[in-house]
C-alpha cells in the first residue's frame, strides 16, 4: 500500500492542541495588580474607579476572534498610561509586554 500526505494532513492537525491561556482576573486582582496597596472606589461611571492618589482605574471587555478579552487600563493622576493588564489570551499578554 502506497502512503499518501493527503491522508496523513487531517491526522496532523487533529494532534496539534492549541494553547491559550485561561488566567480569569477578577476586576480586584487586575486593580492590585496596577496599583498596588492602594484604595478604590467606583467613580460613577460603569467600569471606572478612582484611586486615592488621584489615579484611575478602567475596567472594560472588546471582542476579540473568538470571545471577549477583559483589560483593565491604569491612568496616573497626570495622565500618563501606568499599565495594562489584560485578560483571556496569551498573545495578548506577548503584544502588552513589548
Amino acid at each position: 500500500m502506497k502512503w499518501t500526505p493527503c491522508l496523513a494532513a487531517p491526522a496532523a492537525i487533529m494532534l496539534m492542541a492549541p494553547a491559550a491561556a485561561t488566567t480569569y482576573l477578577t476586576v480586584e486582582q487586575a486593580q492590585r495588580a496596577i496599583f498596588p496597596g492602594a484604595t478604590f472606589s467606583p467613580s460613577g461611571q460603569p467600569g471606572a474607579f478612582r484611586i486615592s492618589n488621584g489615579s484611575y482605574v478602567i475596567v472594560d471587555r472588546v471582542i476579540g476572534k473568538h470571545e471577549y478579552i477583559k483589560f483593565a487600563v491604569g491612568i496616573n493622576a497626570n495622565g500618563t498610561i501606568k499599565r495594562i493588564q489584560a485578560d483571556r489570551d496569551s498573545r495578548i499578554q506577548r503584544i502588552l509586554r513589548l
